[in-house]
């Protein structure tokens, strides 16, 4: 049988006290239908915000070894540094070298990728920016010449993009030479020294590096 509405709903006479008192009577299905839709809303609610929250804490948990925030390491003449950016491990490897008074001379930093490496080279100012860097693993024949890409205050950028050939020669190599014409026509070569770098190659694809 359908229910009327004036069942729910309080109607109200002053002069029918019986009807207060059905309509009083009827209205307490509704307020207890309308406090179990709260109640399911409410849960609906939650369990949506914890669907939510759950993968923003799960991406916040990227740490390195022993749940630390950054990483120093040293493999010989090489440098691996860590941090956590972006809820992921950001790694790279890198050589400084400094001249005399303290100030840098030269700089480069390696970068894993898939189908080898990235280096970026940063040399000092009163080179030739058009004949751009020949670089050489010892003796063997020169690789493609480098272009610069740049110039900062600090120096002058390019960048040294490495296969997986070249990678495997540079980690068994001694030293990589990078030969520049300076400004007064004349050649130089900066000397990188490899020594530790398989080592600090084989930790950065261990820890993910990029």
């Amino acid at each position: 049988m359908p229910i009327a509405i004036s069942n729910l709903v309080e109607v109200k006479h002053p002069g029918d006290p019986q009807h207060r008192k059905r309509g009083a009577t009827g209205f307490r299905p509704l307020q207890s239908a309308t406090a179990k839709l709260r109640l399911v809303g409410t849960l609906l609610c939650a369990a949506f915000a914890v669907s939510l929250i759950s993968p923003a804490l799960a991406q916040q948990q990227a740490v390195l070894p022993n749940g630390a925030s950054s990483l120093q390491e040293t493999y010989q003449d090489w440098q691996l540094s860590c941090t956590i950016r972006d809820n992921a491990r950001a790694c790279v490897i890198s050589q400084d070298q400094l001249q005399q008074n303290g100030q840098r001379l030269l700089a480069v930093e390696f970068g894993m990728r898939s189908d080898g490496a990235l280096a970026t080279l940063l040399l000092p100012f009163g080179i030739l920016l058009d004949p751009g860097i020949a670089p050489q693993i010892d003796d063997q024949p020169p690789l493609p010449a480098l272009h610069f890409r740049t110039c900062l205050p600090t120096g002058c950028v390019a960048v040294f993009p490495i296969d997986a050939a070249t990678l495997r020669k540079l980690r068994t190599g001694s030293v990589l030479k990078l030969k520049v014409t300076t400004a007064a026509q004349t050649a130089l070569t900066f000397p990188v020294s490899l020594k530790g770098l398989a080592a600090a190659v084989d930790r950065l694809g261990a820890l993910g590096g990029s």
